[in-house]
C-alpha cells in the first residue's frame, strides 16, 4: 500500500512511552493489545506450524497487562503477561494456511486441524496469500531459533520520521553498524534499560526483518565501511601502505528515483539492462575516484589506471573485497608479482611497456584509413532514432550498377537527381507492403493535410505514401518466409536506414521524410562534448534541425558554421587488447576544428545517387593524423620531418627564444605537461613535432612510447611492415630470460634509417626521368614504387645499377657506402649526357621520328605521278648512336683513390640512391637497356621511311584508281579469228591499267618488306598455361572392335586399353580365347606395332602368335570342300588349272575358280593371280 492510499496519513507512525505502551499517533486512544481469547495457528510452507495468539488495537488502559510490552537487546518485543513469546510479523511470501479458532469454523475433512479454504484445491495444495487478504498479519508466538531463516520476522527496530525531533537514531546504543547507516533507532540500551537520551516518547515506524542489532562488527560485511589497504605495483613489503577509505554509491540509485506527481501515469518498469548499465557507472565512478585518491596518496608521478588483488587478478569493482584488503596500483602497466625476484619484475615490466607501444601501434594501423563507412540509424526510420557509423550495406558491385544508371538517368532528365529537384518519394512502398494498420495512417494524413493551409502543405503528401523501414523489413521479411516453401527465394534488398536525402537544408532519411537529422533542446551557447545526433519530427523553425554542406566536406548548422557533424572516436586504452574501430561510433555535434590535419572524422561526403553519407572523406595524412592524435602517438613517427597544419603546443624551455618556440604535438604535449610549462599553439599553425629530432633543441627524447619514441616509421607505406617487424620482436623477446640481454635487445635498438631512392623502371635505363621514394624498409619502398611508377602489376623486387637485389635496407645503405663515389660520377657523366641530348634536340628541331626527311637511302625508284618528287636524305646511324651513348667515366685510379676517403653516413644518404624496380622479370643493365633503346630507335627511324615510302605510294596508287573512274571510259569490242570467241571485250574503267598494276604490286612488296622488319612479338610475361598438369591432360585410353583370327566380324567385342599390352589383354578375357593375344592386325593385313597407329573405334584382329597370311580358317575350309568335289568329279585334271587373262597384260589376274560364279564368269576384271596347287 503507497503512502498517498493511506488513511489518516499517520497511520503507520506509533508512539512508545515508557510505561510500555505502543499507541498509534494518529488515534493516541488505541494501543496494540494482546488477545489471549483468539488463538491462532500457522502453516508455513516449509511445514512448520507456529500457535500463538492475534494482536489487536483495543483502547489503551494504563493499567491493562496486555497492553504492556517489554523491548530486549536482541531486537525482540513480548508482552508482561506472555514472557515467553515475541512479536512475529507474518509474510505473505512464506505463509501456507493461517487458521483462526474463533472467527473461522473446522471442516470434518480437515488434515491436521487446519480447514480446507476455497483457494486449496482437494489434493492438499497450499493457498496463496497476499497483504491484503491475510486474516491476521501479527501475532505473539514462541520465539524460534536464531539459525532459523524466519527468525527474521521476530526481530523489530524503530525508523524515526519525524522532523520535530531529528537525528535521534544517534543515540542509539547497538553493536550492529548496519543500524547506523540505516538510522534505526531502539529504546533499550544493551542492559535491557531504558536509554535516557531519547526524546520521549520515543515516535517512528516499526519495521521487520531487519538484522540483529547485538551482531558484532565482521571484516568481511558489505554494509561496513570498506576500507582497503593500498601499495604500489610490484612492491614487496607489506608493510609499505596507506590505508584508504573506499567509496559507496550504493544509495545513490534510490536517491535518483523520480517521486511520482499526483495525476501522473505510472511508468513502466526499468528495464533489467539499463538497471545494470547504472550500476556498471556507479561502480566505475567509485574505482575512478578511489584511484585518484591513491595517485596523490602513493605519490606516482602517473595517474593510478589499474587496480590489482594480492593473486593479480585485476579489479573491475570495489563491491565484494574484504575490509583492510590489500590491494595494489598500477599507472597501466601489468600486474607485478611481489614474491618475484626483483630482475624478473623488471624482465616482465620491461615486456610489459613494450607490449603496450606494439599494442598502440596496431590501434593505429586499425583506425588510420577506415573504408566503406557510411552514416546509418540505430534504430531504424523511427522518432528518437540515434545516428550512428557502420559499413555500407551495399557492396561495391552494386554500387557501381546504381551510379551508372543514376549517370544514365541524369544524361536522359537533366537536373532530376539534383539535391533542389530531388523528390522526397525516391523508394516508393508497393502496395502489396502496406498493411493495414499504416494505411489508416495515410488515410487520415490525407484528410488532415486537405484542412491545412498552403503554407502549412510542407510535404505530408509527398511522404504519406512512405512507410517506417520497421513495417517494410517486417512485411517483407514475412512474406519472403511464406514464399519460400512456393518457389524460389526473393532477392534480399538492401537496409533503407543508411540513405538519406538532403533537400531544402534538411537531412532526412529516404524512407520517412517527416523525420529529420537534428537535436532535441540544445543550448547553442552552451554545447557539451557529447551532444548526440537523432532523428527528430522536422519543424521549420527549429535552426538545429537545418544544415550546409560546404564545399570542404563539412556538414554544418546553418545558424552556425562551427558547430558541424563529427564522429565520436572510440575509446582506446593503452595495453588493452580489446578490437578498435569504428563500427557503431555515435554521430554528435563538435566545434569545427581549424587545423587542416586531425579533423578527418569531421569530413563527409554526400552521394546524390545512392544517397549515401560517406565518412572519412579526407586525404590519407589528415586521416593518419587523426589516428595517431587519437591513440596518442607522436605525428613525426606518421609524417616524418614534413611541416604540416596541426594541432600543435607551445612547450617553455629555459633558454629557447620566444622567436623560434618548440612546437610538439598534442600526444607528446602530454607527456611534457608535467616537466615543462605546455601552452596551445594558436591555430593553423603549420609546424613538424620537436620530439621527432630532441637534440636540436637540447631535449631529452620523451614521447606516448615507452621505448619505440624514434625507433619506428609509420607513414603510409610503412606502418604495416613496422607492425609486423614489432610483432615479432615481441615474440622474441618474450623467450629471452635474461634481463641484461633483454634490456639491452630494447635500448640498443638502432631506429631505421630512411633512406632517398631514384626509383626507375626495370628495362629503361636511365632514359627517363625517376622517382625520388623515401622509405624504410624495402617493402614500403616497392609498395611507393608500385603506385608512383604507376606498373601494371605489384613490384617484387629491388635492384641496383651493377645488379644486385636488395633484400633488406642495411644492404642498400652498405651498397651506397661502398659505391657512393662510383655512383655519383655515374649521375654526373648521365647529366652530361642529358645536356647533349637537349642541345642535339636544339639543333635538329626537325629530326623526329615521323619527318618525312628520314627516309632510308636505298629504296627502289618510284613513280611520283600525282605528286611532287622526294628527295631521300641519308641518316648517319653512327652520330644517332653517338648522341645516345653517354660518354665514358674517369679513369679507375682516380675513383679508388676517392674510395679510400672515409664519408660520414648522413652525408652518403643526403644524395638519392638509384634503383631499379621490376615486377619479377630479371634485372636488365642500364646499358643494355639504352642499346635496346637505341636499336628500336634506329629502326623505328627505318620503318619510318618506308612507311613514309609505302604512304607514297599507296598515294600514288589512289590518284590512279580515282582518275580511272573519273573518266569512265567505255569498253572496246575488238575482232578475234577464234571461232569460239570471235569478239574481246577490252578496256573500259572498271578494268585496272597496266601502271596500275604495276604500282600494285610495288606496293604489296613494300608491305612484305615492312612486315620482315617489324620487330616479332614480345612474350607474354605469364608462364601460360602448363598443358603438362593433371587438369589439362587428356585421356589416352582408345575403344577398338577386335575379332578372333578365323571369326566372323559380327563376333567382335569392344575392347578398351592405354597401350596394346592392356588392348590384348582385355582382348583375351572379352573374346574367350584359349590362349593369350599376342599380335594385333588391321584390316589391310598390316601387323600393329605401335600405339599410335591404332584408331579410335577401328576394327582389329587378334592371333595368339601366328601370322596372318592366305585366307581365315574358314575360307580354307570351304576351299579344300570344292577343291575335292572337283576333283572327286572331274578327276585329276580338273584341278590342275592355271587362269591367265585375256588382255593382253602381263601380270597375272587373281581369279578364284572356286569363288563366286560372277567373278569366275568374268576373267576380264583385274585380279591378282592365284596359283592352286596340291598342298597334301
Amino acid at each position: 500500500m503507497s503512502k498517498r492510499d493511506l488513511w489518516p496519513k499517520d497511520a503507520q507512525t506509533w508512539l512508545i512511552n515508557q510505561n510500555g505502551q505502543i499507541y498509534s499517533r494518529a488515534f493516541p486512544g488505541l494501543a496494540l493489545s494482546l488477545d489471549n481469547s483468539r488463538p491462532i495457528t500457522v502453516k508455513f510452507k516449509n511445514g512448520d506450524i507456529v500457535e500463538g495468539f492475534a494482536v489487536t488495537i483495543l483502547k489503551k488502559y494504563q493499567g491493562d497487562p496486555s497492553q504492556k510490552w517489554s523491548f530486549t537487546a536482541s531486537g525482540h518485543i513480548h508482552t508482561l503477561t506472555q514472557s515467553e513469546q515475541v512479536l512475529t510479523h507474518l509474510d505473505a511470501n512464506q505463509i501456507a494456511d493461517i487458521q483462526d479458532h474463533v472467527n473461522q469454523k473446522e471442516q470434518p475433512d480437515s488434515q491436521s486441524g487446519f480447514s480446507l479454504t476455497p483457494a486449496q484445491n482437494a489434493t492438499g495444495g497450499n493457498r496463496e496469500y497476499t497483504n491484503e487478504d491475510m486474516p491476521v498479519s501479527l501475532i505473539v508466538a514462541d520465539r524460534l531459533p536464531y539459525k532459523d531463516s524466519k527468525s527474521k520476522c521476530q526481530r523489530w527496530a524503530i525508523k524515526q520520521e519525524s522532523l520535530i525531533t531529528p537525528s535521534q537514531w544517534k543515540h542509539t546504543k547497538v553493536a550492529n553498524p548496519k543500524w547506523k547507516k540505516d538510522a534505526y533507532s531502539w529504546p533499550v540500551l544493551p542492559d535491557g534499560n531504558w536509554n535516557k537520551d531519547y526524546d520521549w516518547p520515543l515516535e517512528g515506524v516499526l519495521l521487520s526483518n531487519v538484522s540483529p542489532p547485538n551482531r558484532k562488527e565482521r571484516k568481511n560485511s558489505e554494509d561496513e565501511v570498506l576500507r582497503l589497504k593500498v601499495c604500489q605495483n610490484g612492491e614487496k613489503n607489506k608493510n609499505r601502505f596507506v590505508y584508504l577509505v573506499a567509496p559507496d554509491f550504493s544509495n545513490m540509485q534510490k536517491d535518483q528515483k523520480p517521486k511520482l506527481l499526483k495525476f501522473r501515469r505510472p511508468k513502466s518498469k526499468t528495464d533489467p539492462a539499463q538497471k545494470e548499465q547504472e550500476k556498471r557507472q556507479l561502480e566505475e565512478l567509485e574505482l575512478n575516484m578511489f584511484l585518484g585518491k591513491a595517485t596523490s596518496l602513493l605519490d606516482l608521478r602517473f595517474a593510478a589506471r589499474r587496480l590489482f588483488d594480492e593473486k593479480g587478478k585485476e579489479l573491475r569493482s570495489l563491491r565484494g573485497l574484504k575490509r583492510h584488503q590489500v590491494v595494489y596500483v598500477s599507472t597501466g602497466e601489468s600486474w607485478v608479482d611481489p614474491r618475484m625476484t626483483k630482475s624478473e619484475q623488471q624482465r616482465r615490466q620491461l615486456l610489459s611497456k613494450l607490449s603496450n607501444d606494439v599494442s598502440m601501434i596496431k590501434a593505429y594501423c586499425v583506425l588510420r584509413n577506415p573504408q566503406d563507412m557510411v552514416l546509418d540509424l540505430r534504430n531504424g526510420a523511427v522518432l528518437g532514432s540515434k545516428l550512428t557509423l557502420r559499413n555500407c550495406s551495399m557492396i561495391n558491385k552494386e554500387r557501381k550498377e546504381l551510379v551508372q544508371g543514376g549517370m544514365q538517368q541524369s544524361v536522359d532528365n537533366p537536373g532530376q537527381n539534383s539535391p533542389e529537384n530531388s523528390s522526397v518519394d525516391t523508394y516508393p512502398i508497393a502496395e502489396g507492403l502496406r498493411s493495414a494498420h499504416a494505411q489508416s495512417h495515410l488515410n487520415s494524413d490525407k484528410k488532415m493535410h486537405a484542412k491545412k493551409y498552403p503554407w502549412q502543405q510542407s510535404s505530408v503528401s509527398e511522404s504519406a505514401e512512405q512507410l517506417p523501414t520497421e513495417e517494410i523489413d517486417q512485411i517483407t521479411s514475412a512474406r519472403s518466409s511464406k514464399s519460400e516453401g512456393r518457389g524460389k527465394k526473393s532477392k534480399q534488398v538492401g537496409s533503407t536506414s543508411q540513405r538519406f536525402i538532403f533537400k531544402d537544408g534538411f537531412i532526412s532519411p529516404a524512407s520517412n521524410s517527416d523525420l529529420v537529422v537534428g537535436v532535441t533542446g540544445l543550448d547553442l551557447d552552451n554545447i557539451g562534448s557529447n551532444v548526440e545526433v537523432q532523428l527528430c519530427k522536422k519543424s521549420l523553425d527549429d535552426p538545429v534541425q537545418q544544415w550546409e554542406l560546404l564545399e570542404d566536406g563539412f556538414i554544418c548548422l546553418k545558424c552556425n558554421h562551427k558547430l558541424v557533424l563529427g564522429i565520436s572516436l572510440p575509446p582506446y586504452k593503452p595495453g588493452s587488447d580489446e578490437l578498435v574501430n569504428f563500427e557503431d561510433s555515435a554521430i554528435t555535434i563538435q566545434h569545427k576544428r581549424q587545423h587542416t590535419y586531425g579533423r578527418a572524422h569531421q569530413k563527409w561526403f554526400w552521394d546524390p545517387v545512392t544517397y549515401f553519407i560517406h565518412a572519412f572523406k579526407s586525404q590519407t595524412s589528415d586521416k593518419e593524423i587523426t589516428a595517431a592524435n587519437h591513440v596518442s602517438i607522436c605525428t613525426h613517427a606518421v609524417s616524418g620531418p614534413e611541416v604540416l597544419c596541426q594541432e600543435g603546443f607551445i612547450v617553455d624551455v629555459p633558454g629557447i627564444s620566444p622567436s623560434d618556440p618548440v612546437v610538439v604535438c598534442s600526444s607528446c604535449a602530454k607527456v611534457l605537461r608535467g616537466i615543462y610549462q605546455v601552452n596551445k599553439a594558436p591555430d593553423k599553425w603549420s609546424f613538424a613535432c620537436a620530439m621527432g629530432m630532441p637534440r636540436k633543441w637540447g631535449l631529452k627524447q620523451r614521447g606516448s612510447f615507452a621505448f619505440l619514441n624514434g625507433k619506428v616509421d609509420l607513414s603510409t607505406f610503412e606502418a604495416d611492415t613496422t607492425l609486423n617487424h614489432w610483432s615479432l620482436q615481441l615474440e622474441k623477446l618474450h623467450q629471452e630470460t635474461s634481463l641484461r640481454l633483454l634490456n639491452r635487445e630494447i635500448r640498443t635498438s638502432v631506429p631505421t634509417q630512411a633512406c632517398r631512392v631514384l626509383a626507375r623502371r626495370n628495362g629503361e635505363g636511365r632514359l627517363r626521368q625517376g622517382e625520388l621514394v623515401i622509405g624504410t624498409s624495402v617493402s614500403g619502398i616497392l609498395e611507393q614504387c608500385t603506385q608512383r611508377l604507376s606498373l601494371g602489376a605489384a613490384a617484387r623486387r629491388l635492384y641496383t645499377s651493377d645488379g644486385m637485389h636488395i633484400l633488406h635496407m642495411d644492404q642498400l645503405i652498405e651498397w651506397a657506402t661502398a659505391n657512393f663515389f662510383r655512383a655519383q660520377q655515374e649521375e654526373s657523366d648521365w647529366r652530361t649526357f642529358e645536356n647533349g641530348n637537349q642541345a642535339f634536340e636544339r639543333e635538329e628541331p626537325e629530326g623526329n621520328f615521323n619527318s618525312p626527311n628520314l627516309q632510308q637511302g636505298d629504296e627502289t625508284n618510284h613513280s611520283t605521278e600525282g605528286t611532287p618528287d622526294h628527295t631521300s636524305n641519308e641518316v648517319k646511324l653512327s652520330e644517332v648512336a653517338k648522341k645516345l651513348r653517354p660518354p665514358s667515366g674517369k679513369k679507375q685510379k682516380e675513383s679508388d683513390q676517392k674510395s679510400s676517403l672515409e664519408i660520414p653516413l648522413s652525408v652518403i644518404l643526403r644524395y638519392p640512391i638509384e634503383v631499379w624496380v621490376s615486377c619479377g622479370e630479371n634485372f636488365i643493365p642500364p646499358i643494355v637497356a639504352e642499346r635496346m633503346m637505341e636499336d628500336s630507335l634506329i629502326g623505328q627511324i627505318k620503318r619510318n621511311a618506308d612507311n613514309l615510302v609505302l604512304d607514297t605510294e599507296k598515294h600514288v596508287l589512289r590518284h590512279m584508281q580515282g582518275r580511272r573512274f573519273k573518266e569512265m571510259n567505255p569498253r572496246e569490242l575488238k575482232p578475234t579469228r577464234s571461232p569460239e570467241y570471235p569478239i574481246l571485250i577490252e578496256g573500259g574503267w572498271q578494268e585496272t591499267t597496266k601502271t596500275e598494276a604495276g604500282k600494285l604490286e610495288q606496293v604489296h612488296k613494300l608491305e612484305e618488306k615492312l612486315s620482315e622488319q617489324r620487330p616479332p612479338p614480345p612474350f607474354p610475361k605469364t608462364k601460360g598455361i602448363n598443358f603438362n598438369r593433371e587438369l589439362y591432360r587428356q585421356p589416352i585410353k582408345k575403344r577398338v572392335m577386335i575379332y578372333q583370327k578365323g571369326d566372323s566380324v559380327r563376333k567382335a567385342a569392344y575392347v578398351w586399353g592405354e597401350s596394346i599390352g592392356e588392348i590384348l589383354a582385355d582382348a583375351t578375357v572379352r573374346l574367350g580365347m584359349a590362349k593369350d593375344a599376342r599380335s594385333l592386325y588391321n584390316e589391310e593385313g598390316m601387323r600393329i606395332t605401335s600405339f599410335d597407329a591404332i584408331e579410335r573405334d577401328c576394327l582389329l584382329c587378334v592371333t595368339s602368335g601366328e601370322t596372318l597370311k592366305g585366307r581365315p580358317k574358314q575360307s580354307n575350309m570351304r576351299m579344300k570342300a570344292n577343291w575335292a568335289q572337283v576333283r572327286k568329279k572331274k578327276g585329276p585334271e580338273g584341278t590342275e588349272i592355271k587362269v591367265t587373262p585375256r588382255l593382253q597384260d602381263s601380270s597375272p589376274i587373281g581369279v578364284d575358280p572356286f569363288g563366286p560364279p560372277g567373278l569366275a564368269e568374268n576373267p576380264t576384271t583385274p585380279s591378282v593371280a592365284w596359283e592352286i596347287t596340291d598342298t597334301d
